[in-house]
């Protein structure tokens, strides 16, 4: 038989299983997609000759230097902002005479999906609501283009 003590413990054992399961349905939140986001693109070339970071570039310097740490040389070429509505591809030509095209396709897993399609190729990244991304194509010789992506939620 069971004793009183261990019956009340199996009691507040449930109890505390009931609330721990409604405490957590309560806290767990869905993330709204937003409507719309604006978009930063900063274009830059990195190269590795000579070591020089253009002033431009101040608000990404430690960034660039950390993902990009073979390259000594980074030179601004052309920032673009943008707003893009979900699910609608915003064609955009860049001085560097690429064209790129962004499409916002949603939330997923608190990260804002953007998809990417520039010179031939095409990547669907995942950005966090105020973060920055990095896309990088090789150039010819010790150089890359840099598109640096800062994305952002519109309510």
């Amino acid at each position: 038989m069971l004793t009183r003590a261990a019956k009340m413990f199996g009691l507040l054992a449930c109890v505390g299983m009931v609330l721990a399961g409604s405490v957590s349905a309560a806290t767990a939140k869905t993330v709204k997609a937003p409507k719309r986001i604006a978009l930063e693109v900063t274009v830059v070339e990195a190269g590795t000759k000579g070591a020089s970071m253009d002033p431009k570039l101040k608000s990404l310097a430690r960034e660039l230097k950390r993902a990009f740490s073979k390259h000594t040389q980074f030179t601004w070429k052309q920032t673009l902002s943008t707003k893009l509505a979900k699910a609608k591809p915003t064609a955009n030509r860049l001085k560097i005479g690429k064209t790129l095209v962004l499409t916002y396709l949603g939330v997923e897993s608190k990260m804002l999906r953007v998809q990417l399609s520039f010179d031939g190729a095409q990547s669907v990244v995942k950005i966090r609501n105020g973060g920055l991304w990095f896309y990088a194509r090789r150039l010819k010789g010790n150089k890359a283009l840099i598109l640096a992506i800062k994305a952002r939620a519109l309510r």
